[in-house]
């Protein structure tokens, strides 16, 4: 529906699980400068998805929670399918959209945010958490997964290289 800026030098064609087509397309791009000026530290919890330093708070939206119940009975009907039925395979496809929905929603949530935070501030600083242990507490790896912390460092991170004048400090935690 929209053009591309430039001429790309390779195009991808991808199809999900749900049977819709994706395109990704190389181009070269120019680093964009933004007029961000100050600097803040992000806190990532649980509670409220990112505490800044100036005291602002984000809420976490819990996508997966959300969805939880439409996913739990969307499965429960997949497994009570005859092995290699065709209502196994349209009910295995309903499962999919809903686990579509859920990145698809998660992935605008980070995208917005980080786009927001590398716009205002220069200078962004994060606490350095490691998820891959963290999600070893049963009691809270469900949350944690759904919070999306590494996906949204990484993003941050890209988002912060392709512009010219933010910069990203990862702190520790003590």
């Amino acid at each position: 529906k929209r053009g591309v800026p430039v001429d790309p030098s390779s195009v991808t064609i991808t199809k999900s699980k749900t049977n819709r087509y994706y395109a990704s397309f190389v181009v070269e791009s120019i680093p964009k400068t933004t007029e961000s000026s100050g600097s803040i530290g992000i806190d990532l919890g649980l509670t409220h998805f990112a505490t800044l330093s100036n005291g602002t708070k984000i809420d976490n939206p819990r996508y997966f929670i959300k969805y939880q119940k439409k996913l739990r009975r969307a499965q429960q009907n997949f497994s009570r399918k005859q092995k290699g039925s065709k209502n196994k395979s349209k009910a295995g496809h309903y499962v999919a959209k809903i686990h579509e929905k859920i990145s698809n929603s998660r992935n605008d949530f980070i995208h917005k945010t980080t786009t927001d935070l590398v716009n205002k501030y220069k200078v962004i600083g994060i606490e350095t958490l490691k998820p891959r242990n963290m999600v070893k507490n049963r009691n809270l790896s469900k949350a944690i997964s759904d919070v999306a912390w590494g996906k949204f460092k990484e993003t941050l991170l890209q988002k912060v290289v392709a512009t010219t004048d933010s910069t990203l400090v990862f702190m520790d935690t003590f």
